[in-house]
């Protein structure tokens, strides 16, 4: 057995054991048997606190216990919460409770909120229950897979078929005891209510009377309510005691042990919900709990034919690369963190002081003390410090999480299981310590497995490091030379990277330029040559605005390919430049054509040097995503507020900036006039479906309420198969009477109405997202195919750099393969099919024949039924109808064959007189002049692409770089 299968055996051991916790089921009895436990987790609290805690589970116990004897509940969601209370142990249950409590108050208690403890704020009481109750469901499916039989996982093989059969067996086996997806939030707040009750009526602290110094005791936790404009909300806050009690400790947060990496690699994902962790259930997709998206993943994974294997090749790709601690890297960070000075972003440890208004010398340089400052400029800049104290506080612990990450995983094989939004983007699954991080994050970690350099790992280590001091539209050459002329600096930061003025604490990525440096250094020195040096650093390659080079090749935009590098050429091209100068180009044709216009002169005269790239650069890079032009306007005059020309004149740079931001997309469709056209079709797309009507299908015929109205979401399929279901539905409201108040949430269905606005707007950008996951999840199959280490970060690919070479060709050519066919004609051909059940509103000539025969056929319809025909009426006929016409007996067609619905009528004319009786939605006229009706959907015409050549793209060596 080599030395990685050992490791993996040993590993998937040790995993168990950490996916197992500190509140492992039936065996935890107390906090104090596990305090080792949680100090591991980083649940650190000082003794006071501890031994509170402690008391706490002791007091709630045996109210707790009592719970697993509840009366047998005909409601289906109580009697969910009555076996959750008689399958969990007791002692599980109330030290959850103890710590979800704790967790969510310390969260909204944090000394770093407020000034003095007075002001510091309190927590709903819905929002604490949930919590609660997400605690305990989450520990409850956990339970509800034996350990007993876990353990036997550790014997085997991970993503064998052995592993596998086995994993399923159990699961499936208490799959039925499960809490189901419809029900959850419910089960969560009642049991969670049920709880919190529980401790606000036992949970007491201990105080001393100041005369006589006798010890009373009052509630830990009070409840009160706020008047809001919703109506009165419970809140919840400790007694002032507990509060100084959790100030004065280190840290009341938790880390998640299910969201840790993990020690060995992750179970392979073979359909929508078995992958990732081993003991935890996990899906593919992030739904975020919408059923509706799940229900068509497991629909497509259900078929006898797996319709998403590159999908599922490509996750698991990249969920079991191995990865390590960068241990250099780490010692450098752990240096500068136990300094407490401010580095890389970092704030200094004594952050508290340095925003206390109290201090003279805080950060703004203002004497808040002195009387002769007005009121209201103390009362802004108390503001200004206390939301710095709020920013520097998330960064110190986001960051320490990290770095205690770091220190704990440090030697050890690590892997960070992957799934999907509902794109098909991919995300690591733990949070804290992974590649999406920032440069931190991925400074410290490197790839477990090393491979040698090689005649090109040396060039791509430098071009890497060029990149990382922001040379990435330089050439290689360029990039390269960068690095040669540096070698003096990167030889001394190899020696010593903590030197004053150390070369790479100038880099724009900080910590990846010191992970590269050492690399390099050691490369150089290596005995036994530079090829031989077995390195481990990731070098990344990155799309040149990625969302535009799909754009392009999506409309055969020559231009536009030109300057996001789909063609060759011997510089990298530069598409914020190219924009920047078109629009001065345009700022200046306008002044001179007005040049006797007072305003346009002023406007020019300031604007005229001051248009650069980083203007520009924002919204040129969010405009594939669907920014506004309100949106764009104020990414601008954010950046022309830094000007000293504007002094601080916030007006003026918001009008300016509206300005360019118009001039920024005009230069945006001339240089991709084709994909403006694609943007445009995407939108009135959306739009046509999420307005339409539904024809009630034959099953929804037999139910006593039916939706036909803007419940139609949008829904399309990607390039390698995987259904992409639009989430934006208006929430519908529901309350729930718990045992402490009744408390109101919001819940979507698929049967809530679209929201039509954002399913419009969210369209274009998020099918963009839809393909560029698509590229990456062939280019992760194929890496896997050659037997590359490879991860990626959307549209950064990362390798090693001996493989880099072979990722860039692997990535063009995916990329090529992907655009080959017309993906917009095979949407709309996708659209056709699955909406061809949906009609539009629409309004026809009163005039017209066909408006005299929908009158006639509307007053038979009312004399059968009674009453004016509803649209809904109307729309069950034509459900009943269509069902006839499908169905295999001759009697059921005849019969769908003589009714007469509105449909049945437009039949009879042909598409041209139709269109010559409809009205344009736009046209105003009198409501005598038109009656109103319904059509068939029918979508636009696809634009026409331009003259790419894709085949282009193959030589074109900065595609990625």
């Amino acid at each position: 057995m080599d030395f990685n299968s050992l490791l993996q055996k040993i590993n998937i051991k040790r995993q168990l054991i950490l996916e197992e916790g500190c509140v492992k089921s039936g065996e935890i009895s107390s906090i104090e048997q596990h305090e080792e436990s949680f100090k591991r987790q980083d649940l650190h609290f000082n003794q006071d606190m501890s031994d509170l805690m402690k008391e706490w589970q002791k007091q709630i116990l045996p109210e707790v216990e009592k719970l697993a004897n509840n009366s047998v509940s005909n409601s289906i969601v109580n009697s969910k919460v009555n076996e959750i209370c008689r399958d969990l142990p007791p002692e599980v249950m109330s030290t959850l409770c103890v710590f979800a409590i704790l967790k969510e108050m310390s969260f909204y208690k944090s000394k770093y909120e407020a000034d003095e403890v007075e002001d510091i704020k309190e927590a709903r009481l819905a929002t604490v229950a949930t919590r609660i109750g997400q605690a305990i469901c989450a520990e409850y499916t956990r339970y509800r897979l034996s350990l007993t039989d876990l353990s036997s996982l550790s014997k085997m093989r991970t993503g064998s078929v052995q592993f596998n059969r086995f994993y399923n067996k159990i699961y499936n086996k208490e799959s039925h005891l499960m809490i189901e997806p419809s029900i959850l939030s419910e089960v969560e707040i009642n049991i969670g209510a049920v709880l919190l009750d529980i401790f606000l009526e036992k949970c007491t602290i201990v105080l001393k009377q100041k005369d006589s110094n006798k010890q009373f005791e009052v509630a830990a936790l009070k409840r009160s309510y706020e008047t809001t404009e919703s109506g009165a909300v419970g809140i919840l806050s400790f007694h002032p005691s507990v509060v100084k009690k959790l100030a004065a400790s280190k840290n009341s947060s938790s880390i998640n042990l299910h969201l840790l990496p993990m020690l060995c690699s992750p179970k392979t994902w073979t359909n929508y919900e078995n992958g990732g962790y081993l003991t935890t259930r996990n899906s593919l997709l992030r739904t975020n709990k919408n059923i509706e998206q799940l229900n068509y993943l497991k629909q497509v994974c259900n078929t006898d034919d797996n319709k998403i294997p590159v999908v599922l090749s490509g996750v698991n790709t990249i969920s079991q690369t191995a990865w390590t601690i960068n241990k250099d890297v780490l010692q450098v960070v752990l240096h500068l963190w136990n300094s407490g000075e401010e580095f890389a972003s970092i704030p200094p440890a004594n952050f508290l002081e340095l925003t206390d208004p109290k201090n003279p010398n805080n950060l703004l340089g203002l004497d808040l003390n002195d009387d002769s400052v007005i009121q209201s400029a103390k009362y802004n800049k108390k503001k200004e410090l206390r939301n710095m104290r709020q920013k520097f506080f998330s960064i110190r612990c986001t960051e320490s999480y990290k770095i205690e990450l770091a220190r704990a995983f440090c030697g050890e094989k690590m892997f960070f299981p992957h799934s999907l939004d509902f794109r098909g983007r991919a995300y690591p699954i733990n949070v804290y310590l992974n590649q999406l991080g920032n440069d931190l994050s991925r400074g410290l970690i490197q790839f477990w497995d090393g491979k040698p350099l090689g005649k090109s790992g040396l060039t791509w280590l430098k071009i890497h490091l060029g990149n990382c001091f922001g040379m990435s539209k330089k050439t290689f050459i360029e990039r390269v030379k960068f690095s040669d002329d540096n070698y003096a600096e990167i030889m001394k930061d190899c020696e010593d990277p903590l030197r004053p003025n150390a070369f790479w604490r100038t880099a724009e990525d900080e910590f990846q330029a010191l992970a590269t440096i050492i690399e390099i250094g050691a490369a150089m020195k290596n005995p036994t040559g530079i090829e031989n040096y077995v390195c481990h650093v990731p070098v990344h390659q990155d799309g040149s605005c990625n969302g535009l080079q799909h754009y392009a090749a999506l409309g055969g935009d020559v231009d536009g390919a030109s300057k996001v590098n789909l063609l060759p050429y011997e510089r990298p091209q530069d598409v914020y430049s190219a924009v920047c100068d078109i629009v001065n180009r345009k700022v200046k044709e306008e002044y001179e054509a007005n040049k006797d216009n007072e305003v346009y002169s002023k406007r020019y005269e300031i604007l005229k040097d001051i248009i650069t790239r980083k203007v520009v650069k924002q919204p040129v890079m969010t405009t594939v995503y669907g920014v506004t032009a309100y949106g764009a306007k104020l990414q601008v005059a954010k950046q022309l507020m830094k000007l000293s020309v504007y002094n601080n004149d916030k007006s003026l740079s918001l009008r300016h900036g509206f300005y360019i931001a118009n001039k920024i997309f005009d230069s945006i469709n001339e240089l991709f006039s084709n994909a403006e056209k694609i943007q445009d079709w995407l939108g009135l797309s959306s739009k046509l479906i999420s307005k339409s009507l539904v024809i009630p299908k034959i099953n929804d015929l037999k139910k006593k309420k039916i939706d036909v109205e803007s419940v139609s979401t949008l829904i399309w399929t990607t390039p390698l198969g995987l259904p992409v279901v639009h989430p934006y539905r208006v929430s519908s409201k529901y309350t729930i009477n718990t045992s402490l108040q009744s408390v109101s949430f919001t819940k979507k269905t698929s049967i809530s109405k679209v929201d039509v606005s954002k399913q419009s707007n969210a369209f274009a950008p998020n099918y963009i997202h839809s393909l560029d996951a698509s590229h990456m999840l062939m280019t992760a199959q194929k890496c896997l195919e050659k037997n590359i280490t490879f991860s990626s970060v959307h549209d950064s690919y990362w390798s090693l750099a001996a493989d880099a070479d072979d990722v860039g060709s692997i990535l063009r050519e995916k990329f090529v393969e992907l655009h080959s066919s017309d993906l917009i004609a095979i949407l709309k051909e996708e659209f056709k099919t699955r909406y061809r059940d949906n009609v539009l509103r629409c309004r026809f000539l009163a005039s017209s024949p066909l408006a005299d025969e929908i009158r006639n056929y509307r007053l038979q319809l009312k004399k059968k039924i009674g009453h004016n025909p509803s649209i809904k009426d109307e729309l069950t006929l034509e459900g009943f109808r269509a069902h006839f016409l499908k169905s295999d007996d001759p009697k059921e067609v005849a019969k769908g064959r003589s009714m007469k619905t509105l449909l049945s009528i437009l039949e009879t004319y042909d598409s041209e007189e139709i269109k010559n009786y409809m009205l344009d939605p736009k046209d105003k006229i009198r409501s005598v002049d038109y009656i109103t009706g319904y059509a068939p959907i029918e979508f636009p015409e696809v634009p026409l692409k331009g003259e790419l050549n894709l085949d282009d793209v193959k030589k074109s060596l900065y595609f990625f770089s």
